[in-house]
């Protein structure tokens, strides 16, 4: 799942741009699995864009606690990465799915204040 394009789609098809308020490593899991997958985590290395894995993995690194001159993903363990991810990226899908195929409950949800 290309999760920039996905994140494009729903933007453009329908209106609903990525919280703030989820963690903003999400929009960043693609460049992640081509950093960690082709590149064995060399942040030292550019997507095929051109551009660097320290600059695409910015809030990853952040999340992670990883000083902006990490040269090398390790261990994505640390300060519960993948829970946060892994939680957040579900209330969304749900989220979507919810202003998708329901969305008057969806309005309705959001004007009762049950957020």
């Amino acid at each position: 799942m290309n999760i920039r394009f996905s994140l494009f789609i729903l933007k453009e098809k329908y209106a609903i741009e990525f919280p703030s308020f989820f963690s903003q490593c999400i929009p960043e899991l693609g460049s992640l699995r081509n950093c960690i997958v082709h590149h064995d985590g060399n942040l030292l290395k550019s997507d095929s864009g051109g551009v660097s894995f320290r600059e695409s993995l910015k809030n990853t690194l952040i999340h992670l606690g990883l000083s902006p001159d990490t040269k090398k993903l390790v261990d994505l363990s640390k300060n519960k990465f993948t829970d946060a991810v892994v939680f957040d990226l579900q209330n969304f899908i749900e989220l979507c799915d919810r202003r998708i195929r329901k969305p008057k409950l969806y309005e309705e949800w959001l004007t009762s204040g049950s957020k």
